[in-house]
């Protein structure tokens, strides 16, 4: 991103007026002799974080049904020194001041990049608003230090500086989404269950099943979260998530025999037929 925001920056100078040119190397002593009259260099000198800007709010998505979190975006601030040359064998001071006065006035006349020097299709930009502030090298230090540590002498300048987001390449997974009512999900494995578990069978085995429901405060009707769920028969154990949800994957049939759901550490319990008869309590929530 930060490559396409050097473009776009050289295509706002370009725009102070015709026939500038725009450089982004080191403007060190070497420097002078290979510019032509009307150049404006534009190094970036600092990259940092805009530390009042940072934000630790995740961002949920939810793409093609499944949900995702992302951390939020990086916000940083590009430093630009702007400076205006000419050939060296032919130095026009007043020409550089008149171009540098130029790009100036323009640049501090635009508060953000405007949004028609990014690329088409508009998504192959940035999300965000580029704002621009126009500075100088004293806010940050000494300007004589600067200079001496790239090997020049001090010209007159301006810094430039624009701030854009770095967005983390990454995805976290999150859970679905709590629902205000939750089906407790019996059924076959490979079956696509109310509760929206679905998982597929080996052709080989016995029928199994899913047992899911989701446990929640009888006082204030919120979520339940890490309550301890227990499949006695089998000797299994689960706990409930962040939003209350809790289930049971691969379980055989109960033969006729129900099985026996234990919430929070044996204070209550429901009977569980596997597979789930027509006439059973096809809810497995609970609140506590």
């Amino acid at each position: 991103m930060i490559k396409e925001l050097s473009s776009y920056i050289e295509r706002l100078i370009k725009r102070s007026g015709p026939g500038i040119e725009v450089k982004f190397d080191r403007p060190d002593e070497k420097y002078e002799s290979k510019v032509s009259t009307g150049t404006i260099n534009a190094f970036l000198y600092d990259v940092r974080e805009d530390t009042q800007l940072r934000s630790n709010e995740r961002v949920t998505r939810r793409v093609d049904g499944v949900v995702s979190e992302v951390p939020p975006p990086f916000i940083v601030t590009c430093s630009y020194l702007i400076t205006a040359w000419s050939k060296a064998d032919d130095p026009q001071t007043l020409d550089e001041q008149d171009l540098l006065s130029r790009v100036m006035r323009y640049v501090a006349s635009q508060y953000e990049i405007p949004g028609d020097l990014f690329p088409v299709p508009s998504n192959s930009g940035p999300k965000y608003p580029v704002p621009l502030k126009i500075g100088s090298l004293g806010e940050s230090g000494s300007s004589s230090e600067f200079w001496a540590s790239i090997g020049s002498k001090i010209r007159p300048s301006f810094v430039l500086s624009a701030t854009i987001d770095l967005e983390p390449p990454f995805e976290v997974p999150k859970p679905a989404a709590a629902t205000t009512s939750v089906e407790l999900s019996v059924g076959e494995i490979g079956e696509r269950l109310p509760g929206g578990f679905r998982i597929a069978a080996p052709g080989d085995r016995e029928p199994r099943y899913t047992i899911g429901g989701r446990v929640t405060s009888a006082r204030s009707g919120e979520p339940c979260r890490s309550v301890p769920v227990k499949l006695k028969e089998l000797g299994r154990e689960t706990r409930t998530d962040e939003h209350g949800f809790y289930v049971f994957r691969d379980v055989p049939g109960s033969g006729g025999q129900n099985f026996t759901l234990i919430f929070d550490q044996d204070v209550n319990s429901k009977s569980v037929p596997v597979p789930r008869a027509s006439n059973s309590d096809p809810h497995y929530d609970f609140t506590l």
